[in-house]
C-alpha cells in the first residue's frame, strides 16, 4: 500500500480536527493471540500496519513505529519505516523466531513494557507480569516473573513528546484487573491508549475501561476490509484523543 497515499489521507483528517502540527511518539501494541491467526494470514493485519504506520510518519519525529506483539506475555518486534513497511508482518513477525505467538490474551505485560520504555530512564529488562508457573513450571522449577502489577509504578521521566499506542485486539483479555491497575497508574501522564476492537467480539470491557479514563479510547472495526482510508483515520483519531494531545502537545 502506498504510504504517502495514505499520510495525504491522514493530513486530511488532521486539517479537519484542526490538528495539523503535533508530534507524538507512536508505539503499536499488535494482538498475537491464537484468535488472530486469520488476520495475519489474510492480510489485514499488513494493511493495519500500513496504515497505522501513515499516522506515525505524520506523528513521530522520526517517521518510525515502535511495535510490540502480545499473547499471553509480549514481544518487542523490530521498529517500522516507510522503507521497510513491504512485508513487514510476514518477514518481522511471523517469520521472526523471537515473537512469542497464538497463544492467549493478556494486556498487563505489554503495556508495562511499553510503560517502562517511555517513563523510565533504562529499559528494565524483566517486566512480565507474576503468575503461579502452571504444572510443568512447577515441575521444571520455573519461578515467577520479577516485576508485578502489584509492585508497578511508572516512572518519573517525561517523555519529550505525547504517547500515542494504538492497542489492537480482536478479543478479550484474562487479566481485567491487572490491566486496569496499569491503565490506572498513567491515567494522568502524557500516554493515550487507543484500544482497536477487530471483529464481532463485544468487547464490554474495553468499552467500559475507555467510558472510566481520559486517556483511553475506543473504537470497533468489524472488517477493515470494508472501512476506506479516510473513515479509519477519523474513528482512529476522534475528537477525545485530539482533545486530549492538544493539552500535552509542545
Amino acid at each position: 500500500m502506498a504510504i504517502d497515499l495514505l499520510k495525504k489521507k491522514v493530513g486530511i483528517v488532521l486539517e479537519k480536527r484542526k490538528l495539523p502540527q503535533v508530534t507524538c511518539e507512536v508505539k503499536f501494541a499488535l494482538d498475537i493471540s491464537g484468535s488472530m491467526q486469520g488476520l495475519y494470514d489474510n492480510g489485514t493485519v499488513q494493511n493495519l500496519t500500513d496504515r497505522l504506520l501513515a499516522v506515525a510518519s505524520r506523528f513521530d519525529d522520526n517517521g518510525e513505529m515502535e511495535v510490540w506483539t502480545f499473547t499471553n506475555g509480549f514481544s518487542e518486534a523490530p521498529v517500522v519505516n516507510e522503507s521497510m513497511h513491504e512485508g513487514y508482518i510476514n518477514k518481522h513477525i511471523l517469520n521472526n523466531r523471537n515473537i512469542e505467538k497464538w497463544g492467549g490474551t493478556s494486556y498487563a505485560p505489554v503495556m508495562i513494557d511499553i510503560i517502562n520504555q517511555s517513563f523510565t530512564e533504562e529499559k528494565k529488562v524483566v517486566t512480565q507480569v507474576e503468575q503461579q508457573p502452571g504444572f510443568f513450571g512447577k515441575l521444571f522449577g520455573a519461578k515467577p516473573s520479577v516485576t508485578t502489577v502489584e509492585s508497578f509504578e511508572v516512572g518519573a521521566r517525561e517523555p519529550k513528546f505525547p504517547i500515542f499506542v494504538p492497542f489492537v485486539t480482536d478479543g478479550d483479555n484474562s487479566d481485567h484487573d491487572q490491566a486496569e491497575r496499569v491503565i490506572k497508574e498513567c491515567a494522568g501522564k502524557n500516554i493515550y491508549w487507543m484500544m482497536v476492537g477487530i471483529g464481532s467480539e463485544r468487547f464490554s470491557w474495553l468499552k467500559k475501561i475507555a467510558d472510566k479514563y481520559p486517556n483511553v479510547g475506543f473504537i470497533k472495526i468489524e472488517n477493515l476490509e470494508t472501512v476506506s482510508d479516510e473513515d479509519f483515520y477519523m474513528q482512529l483519531l476522534n475528537e477525545e484523543f485530539c482533545n486530549w494531545v492538544k493539552k500535552f502537545a509542545k
